[in-house]
């Protein structure tokens, strides 16, 4: 019985999208020949800032700063990527990573599922992520991802909650 082909699930590097991945997995043994994708996205800070006497830009410096941060958490991520995906095809699953830079993770989420045609997006329902990713950055919430991808989404959205 064949009841999705690509599982896309959004990780945002904590302990708790464990439990989407798992599952994912677990919805995967279900399908024959199911491929899960593992995305991960990095938020980006806006460069450029409205101000009322016209926008502003940030300065070479800070913008080269933010390169670097963006590249060390891809860097970071990529490994940790990279153990889930092991994992994964070590039980067997057809797995696959990638890993995004947006402004909007929603968004970006939703773009890659309609790209790759994904079935099924598996997430948390709630991230905590930007509480320990960088410390002594600070955080807006805009509103919730999780709500927006099911929104959003071309396919069914299955939304695991925190324990």
């Amino acid at each position: 019985m064949e009841l999705f082909k690509t599982i896309l699930v959004p990780y945002d590097l904590m302990k708790s999208s464990d439990r989407a991945l798992e599952y994912a997995a677990n919805l995967a043994i279900l399908s024959n020949d199911c491929h899960i994708i593992i995305l991960h996205v990095i938020s980006t800070f806006p460069i450029k800032r409205p101000h009322p006497r016209g926008e502003r830009i940030i300065s070479s410096a800070s913008a080269d700063s933010l390169q670097r941060i963006y590249h060390e958490l891809e860097m970071n991520a990529s490994k940790i990527l990279d153990t889930k995906k092991e994992d994964l095809r070590m039980k067997n699953f057809s797995t696959s990573t990638h890993i995004a830079v947006a402004d909007n993770a929603a968004k970006k989420i939703v773009e890659y599922a309609k790209k790759h045609g994904v079935d099924l997006i598996v997430m948390n329902s709630r991230s905590t992520a930007p509480k320990n990713r960088i410390k002594g950055l600070l955080w807006f919430p805009l509103g919730s991802v999780s709500r927006n991808v099911s929104e959003m989404a071309p396919c069914q959205v299955l939304l695991i909650r925190p324990t």
